[in-house]
């Protein structure tokens, strides 16, 4: 069992300043045994075997393992012949009136349980669950036996229920103290060592940075001692990482902590997804954006410079795409404002249709590659998009000749949704054209890899085009889907040639009637988004490597241009709201049970931002962040690590760097957020 540690919040004024040794708890590798649980005076976590999730009994519906409070840690006391269970959070016994659950602080009022062992698996047991550690915790009440229970309906609170007793199964993990060391970085470094004394009089000049092949490349180790600092990483993107690190700890006091940090992320892919194609954003706002990205080591920027909606990106060989491609009759705009009421900073604004022409908007060649060099400079890596087959129109109205039915020439789209006017994946020409389009854009960035999106793409007007009947009935096929990944595998081939690989979003393999065969012979990195899991499953399933952006999942997800708020006068945009600053930190990016193989197919996470709703970089700043710092701590610190209070306690230490470099943000997390009462 991998260890998961919790400390309490009576170190959080400590955090803001550098940190400190607190004592902790950890989840023993070793099993609970029914002596021990029945000699009691120890310390357990209960787990619930329908959903892993860890049983909360207070008055919270929290079922998310609290490392900080420890409101899912219960002591283990001896009572007569059986045991009763203390809540180290609220004080309170389990107990009972009847058959019916109550607490109490009193433990002559605490329900006795009999822990029995249960030595085979029981029907129903999550994947997830650890079977060397099965209990049940019953009583008896007028001769029956209650089983202590969770509400398996939505597996929060605890019941006492009868019956069989598969639905009772607990997993309980003995609890152990430790004490480590906290500091306010973010993401939370993989392991901190304190030692004794402070380096008072240090320089950014007279640090000894060295490289150690044998560590991984973004590794680093990174010792302050009384005699001053030193930094060891397996490359220079470690080093850079090493003096983020540093700079933060620099912020909260010149005067350092001598300690250890021994350190190295979780994931290769941690990275952030812009569409400047819906709304365009200037060079220098994404140069804002990168610096974000870099201070907690995310090291993807995923440009979506095409869409339906725009064509972002100069193409010398085609004009017409940063003319007619770049330019729409009409622009959604959502202007937001600031407002302050009773000492609280809110921001607030409608969207609506301006009537205006938007563009032509672009970027030139140029102008790409004075970003990639910045995000160079920052250990970050720039993955460009050209959606294609689908999401086509922009190009497509440039450049007619290349859709199915060029005699209806389409419009660069001023609304959202998904267009049925896409490439003619079955015309050799409109083959040619993606892939010149491509090859430009891979002389310009050195990534290795190119993102085409495949997603969302409509078969219809291929079911209804000659050259894409024929094709369809040489190959024998029983839908038209398949034509989308033989271009894919087209277009694999091609980049291959330029010494590239592929993404495309997750309906390339997730599609009904996708030739799987074909998308696993391309060898592309599938970015998963809706259904999330679902389309990891499937990327592994192939082969395949995949990065995990959820769009919305329960309590929330990596979609963070979504409405974070329902509060009153909240600034109008996409999703209903319940995207919470919590909710995008707690979601839990690699769900299920994986061999070794598999897990290491997992490449990483990334937030991702859609512009339909975005015109502004104030909104942009408010909805992105802090949600996009949360996504940074998912793809760098280990799951068992992550714990939003104590997130939350370092976030509020650095607010102070987003007010200095004056970038706007979401405040609904924050102690003593107050929302408004009135919307003017």
């Amino acid at each position: 069992m991998k260890k998961l540690i919790i400390s309490f919040l009576s170190i959080f004024a400590a955090l803001h300043v550098w940190g400190g040794v607190t004592t902790s708890f950890k989840i023993s590798d070793s099993a609970l045994t029914e002596q021990e649980l029945l000699k009691g005076d120890i310390m357990v976590a209960l787990r619930i075997y329908t959903s892993s999730k860890d049983m909360y009994i207070g008055e919270s519906k929290n079922t998310s393992f609290d490392s900080m409070t420890g409101s899912t840690i219960f002591k283990v006391e001896k009572a007569g012949k059986g045991i009763c269970l203390k809540n180290i959070k609220t004080n309170e016994y389990l107990a009972s009136k009847g058959n019916k659950i109550m607490r109490s602080t009193k433990k002559k009022e605490a329900q006795i349980f009999t822990p029995v062992k249960i030595t085979k698996k029981v029907d129903n047991t999550h994947a997830n669950a650890d079977e060397t550690r099965s209990y049940w915790l019953t009583f008896q009440y007028d001769n029956t036996t209650y089983y202590l229970n969770t509400n398996t309906t939505n597996h929060e609170m605890p019941q006492y229920a009868t019956g069989n007793g598969n639905w009772s199964t607990l997993y309980i993990y003995k609890v152990e103290k430790e004490e480590i060391t906290t500091t306010p970085i973010i993401p939370a470094p993989k392991k901190v060592t304190s030692m004794k004394g402070t380096l008072k009089e240090w320089s950014w000049d007279n640090i000894a940075e060295s490289i150690d092949n044998s560590m991984a490349e973004e590794a680093y180790t990174l010792s302050i001692t009384r005699k001053g600092i030193s930094i060891k990483a397996g490359s220079e993107k470690g080093i850079f990482y090493a003096r983020q690190s540093l700079t933060q700890l620099e912020e909260q006091s010149h005067t350092l902590p001598c300690m250890v940090i021994e350190d190295e992320p979780r994931f290769g892919y941690r990275g952030f997804m812009l569409d400047v194609s819906r709304h365009f954003f200037s060079v220098n706002e994404i140069k804002k954006i990168l610096d974000v990205m870099a201070r907690y080591k995310m090291n993807v920027f995923h440009w979506h410079l095409t869409d339906d909606q725009g064509w972002r990106a100069e193409i010398k060989r085609y004009p017409k795409l940063t003319t007619i491609g770049a330019t729409r009759s009409d622009n959604y705009d959502t202007p937001i404002h600031k407002v302050v009421e009773n000492g609280q900073t809110y921001w607030t604004g409608t969207g609506m249709k301006t009537g205006q022409t938007y563009g032509p908007y672009f970027y030139t060649q140029d102008e790409m590659r004075e970003v990639v060099a910045y995000a160079a400079e920052r250990q970050i890596d720039v993955l460009p998009e050209v959606d294609m087959p689908g999401h086509f129109v922009a190009a497509l109205a440039a450049y007619p000749e290349y859709c199915c039915h060029p005699e209806t020439t389409p419009a660069v789209w001023s609304g959202w949704g998904v267009s049925r006017d896409v490439l003619n994946v079955a015309n050799p020409q409109a083959v040619a054209f993606a892939q010149n389009i491509l090859s430009e854009l891979c002389d310009i960035f050195p990534y290795p890899y190119i993102h085409i999106g495949g997603d969302e793409c409509p078969t219809e007007q291929w079911e209804t085009n000659e050259l894409c009947q024929a094709r369809y009935k040489e190959l024998g096929l029983s839908s038209y889907r398949p034509l989308q990944s033989r271009f894919i595998k087209q277009i694999a081939d091609f980049v291959t040639t330029k010494g590239k690989k592929l993404f495309c979003w997750n309906e390339s393999v997730t599609a009904g009637g996708a030739d799987l065969e074909l998308m696993k012979q391309t060898g592309a990195t599938i970015m998963s988004w809706h259904p999330c899991q679902t389309g990891v499953n499937k990327a592994i399933s192939l082969g395949l490597p995949a990065i995990v952006t959820e769009y919305h999942g329960a309590g929330g997800g990596y979609y963070i241009n979504r409405r974070q708020s329902n509060d009153l006068g909240e600034p109008s945009g996409a999703g209903a709201g319940d995207d919470s600053v919590e909710g995008c930190y707690n979601y839990i990016p690699v769900q299920g049970s994986y061999a070794a193989e598999q897990l290491a197919l997992i490449k990483g996470v990334q937030a991702t931002f859609w512009t339909e709703h975005v015109g502004t970089n104030e909104y942009l700043e408010y909805l992105a962040l802090p949600r996009l710092i949360c996504v940074a701590e998912a793809g760098w610190t280990e799951q068992n690590q992550k714990n939003w209070s104590y997130f939350r306690s370092r976030l509020t230490g650095h607010t102070k760097w987003l007010d200095e470099h004056h970038y706007v943000y979401g405040r609904h997390w924050m102690e003593g957020y107050v929302p408004r009462k009135e919307s003017k």
